[in-house]
């Protein structure tokens, strides 16, 4: 069923409709919204909230609306005040069009007014020329605010979420973004999707850069991620964090990583070592042989307990993947899979609130013995996994322990830079 924002068919025009029907039905949202951006609001009862118009003419259509280049939202009262709003997804802010809107405004007698522009990105100060500004992500942030109070708040916020996820699988999103990362929902009454699924993966990633515990680790906050997320018809949708070593940066193919994927069942936050590991690194990793190996993957289990005992129903995760490539552009064809709890290898202590994971130390040892006489396309990782729907990705806090459990396999990261 068609949504009931949907009336235009630009999304700038389909925002700036969902906004203004919200407004018009909920007056206390209304009253919240005027004096956040405009910094006053007159009596709530004498505003009027009208689209694609001006005051005292019938609403145009989208057509005319953009060739008479209208302001998106007008919100005025009977005394000649108003707060115009003009709304942008792609296109830039134009300093000529505002100049036009208060030209406008100046005309029909709205001596007071205040200007605002919405868009994705800040634009530069003198696209502005004093006209106020504010992202369409502080907007999405202030209606999730006010879901407790408003369903109009609440309508709104979900419509943005599910019209951001289509504008990026469109590839009409290419800068900024629209909503916050604001946990991962996916429940059997909510399943998960492949395009909310890429949309939750860019916001989480690109506030995941900005983290100072996780430059301190080595990431390269200003480095590229993937080119292009692909496998619509995929289980899972992944990308990554680049770490940087000392002196020549290396790719994604030649350095441990950060990765991050969310999937149908679960979403997985953990180390990668690839195939392609650069020859120091990888001779680092398995010269001290398998008892310092094993030492480091300990040190990085108890520290992923640690890191993570306010996410009870996280599991540390190690794998092993052996893939082949048909051609270049080709998903990867598993030809084998090892994938295991790393506690299995150690010893529990009997005590309370311990982990009911049994001894079954052969596995860290094939592990190991795999790495050693390694003579495929493997890759080696190590990490967390969080069940969706489990309490602990519900929320923005689910970056916290996305980012404790990467600081957690410090150790071999270490291991791989030694000298």
């Amino acid at each position: 069923m068609r949504n009931v924002f949907d009336q235009y068919s630009q999304p700038e025009n389909k925002l700036t409709h969902a906004l203004a029907c919200c407004l018009h039905e909920d007056r206390r949202l209304l009253r919240s919204f005027v004096k956040r951006y405009a910094g006053e609001c007159p009596p709530v009862q004498k505003l009027t909230v009208i689209e694609q118009s001006l005051p005292g003419e019938k609403q145009a259509d989208e057509e005319e609306a953009t060739w008479r280049g209208l302001p998106d939202l007008w919100i005025h009262d009977s005394e000649r005040w108003s707060l115009i709003v003009e709304s942008k997804v792609q296109a830039p802010v134009s300093s000529d069009q505002l100049r036009r809107h208060r030209a406008t405004a100046n005309r029909r007698g709205f001596d007071n007014h205040v200007l605002l522009a919405i868009s994705p990105e800040t634009p530069p100060a003198r696209s502005l020329g004093g006209v106020k500004h504010v992202l369409w992500t502080d907007v999405y942030k202030w209606l999730r605010w006010h879901h407790s109070a408003s369903e109009w708040a609440l309508r709104m916020s979900n419509y943005m979420e599910a019209l951001e996820a289509h504008m990026i699988a469109d590839g009409y999103l290419a800068h900024g973004s629209l909503t916050t990362f604001s946990g991962i929902n996916f429940t059997p009454e909510s399943p998960w999707n492949y395009p909310e699924a890429k949309r939750l993966l860019g916001l989480a990633l690109d506030q995941l850069s900005k983290r100072a515990d996780l430059r301190r680790l080595g990431i390269d906050a200003n480095a590229g991620r993937r080119s292009a997320i692909t496998g619509t018809h995929g289980a899972a949708v992944w990308d990554y964090l680049l770490l940087t070593p000392p002196g020549k940066p290396l790719g994604f193919t030649a350095f441990p990583h950060l990765t991050l994927s969310i999937g149908r069942d679960d979403t997985m936050a953990r180390l990668t070592v690839p195939n392609g590991l650069a020859t120091p690194h990888r001779r680092n990793l398995l010269a001290s042989g398998r008892e310092r190996f094993e030492t480091c993957i300990r040190q990085v289990t108890t520290n992923l307990e640690n890191e993570l005992r306010d996410a009870p129903e996280a599991r540390p995760r190690l794998i092993l993947q052996q893939q082949h490539f048909p051609h270049r552009r080709a998903a990867g064809v598993n030809d084998a899979h090892l994938e295991y709890d790393p506690r299995t290898a150690f010893r529990q202590k009997a005590e309370a609130g311990a982990s009911k994971v049994k001894l079954q130390p052969q596995w860290l040892e094939l592990t190991y013995s795999l790495l050693e006489n390694k003579r495929s396309n493997m890759q080696f990782a190590i990490g967390a996994i969080f069940p969706n729907g489990c309490k602990a990705l519900q929320s923005e806090k689910a970056l916290d322990h996305f980012a404790n459990a990467w600081i957690a396999c410090r150790p071999l990261l270490d291991l791989m830079l030694q000298n």
